[in-house]
């Protein structure tokens, strides 16, 4: 099913989107500062931030946030609690900028800010794996993406193109491409973890297709398609066990739902957080007024940034 969006308010929204992609609170005092660096690749000159902190271990997870689709990596860096998680856990963390704005995650059209679609972000990301692994005293067993919008939609990418380097994946209200197991062929298993508005106006749930303007933005993978194609790829059963979580926050009008797939092979996990009634939003985070009416609802029961890294910490390549 298609559905119309106003001109207007897409245009606004995806001028928005990582407002509230990100968690509206500053790095905590003390915090690591980020050290911008750039690399060649393909011929062009790319920009990355990296927080390293003090070296308690030989070896340490890495962690690359990507940010939503118009934005750059300042929205994470000033409004994500990624910063903090990463000092506390004493992790290193990756925050790359894309060109112009955009990833290219395979799609054929974007929202706005520039089209992407000739970029090797994979080439860029791969290579800063390297040099988190060289440089910064990453280990290369445990590197992990996460991402809100088109930064989700990035990391699903990076699993199917870049599986022998990642342990696991965090997208956040964002879908996969139509057909994952032909766009997505010769995937290697890998443990993931998703979270998912049923309301979200940008990226549908139920995947379907959504008109802007005279154009149609392409059809995608509903979530729970996004979710099963890589619970059957890590040979899980086709069992769910769905689980309502306590509605914490009733002001927020959303609730939650966790569905865990089972019968995984030990360190293939795929878990997905249904926010009923959730808009395009990260869960967690402050949606203000004026974005929640263009947006969605936000949701307060659960910290996907919290989530993420829990999920995390509990596997490995």
């Amino acid at each position: 099913m298609q559905r119309s969006i106003s001109v207007l308010a897409l245009l606004a929204c995806s001028c928005a989107i990582q407002d509230v992609n990100a968690q509206a609170q500053a790095p905590a005092p003390g915090a690591p500062v980020a050290e911008r660096a750039t690399v060649v690749v393909d011929g062009q000159e790319r920009e990355y931030f990296v927080q390293a902190g003090r070296q308690t271990a030989a070896k340490r997870p890495v962690i690359f946030v990507l940010h939503g689709g118009t934005r750059s990596a300042d929205d994470i860096l000033s409004r994500s609690s990624w910063p903090s998680v990463a000092a506390r856990e004493g992790a290193l963390l990756i925050v790359p900028n894309a060109v112009g704005g955009n990833w290219n995650d395979g799609r054929t059209s974007y929202l706005g800010g520039s089209d992407p679609t000739s970029i090797d972000d994979v080439a860029f990301l791969k290579q800063l794996i390297k040099i988190a692994v060289r440089n910064h005293g990453g280990d290369p067993s445990r590197v992990y993406f996460t991402g809100a919008s088109n930064g989700g939609t990035m990391s699903w990418r990076m699993a199917c193109e870049a599986g022998s380097q990642v342990a696991a994946i965090a997208p956040v209200i964002a879908t996969m491409p139509l057909r994952p197991a032909r766009v997505c062929g010769g995937a290697r298993p890998m443990p993931v973890v998703a979270f998912f508005g049923t309301e979200d106006p940008l990226m549908h749930y139920d995947g379907s297709a959504f008109t802007l303007g005279r154009r149609t933005m392409e059809a995608r993978s509903s979530a729970a398609a996004s979710t099963t194609f890589w619970a059957r790829l890590n040979g899980c059963s086709d069992r769910m066990r769905e689980v309502r979580l306590p509605d914490v926050s009733r002001a927020d009008q959303t609730t939650v739902t966790r569905v865990t797939y089972q019968g995984c092979p030990a360190g293939l996990s795929v878990i997905r957080y249904d926010v009923i009634g959730g808009g395009h939003n990260q869960p967690g985070s402050e949606v203000p007024r004026r974005l929640g009416r263009l947006l969605g609802k936000g949701n307060q029961d659960i910290d996907a940034v919290e989530l993420s890294w829990s999920f995390f910490q509990r596997h490995a390549r």
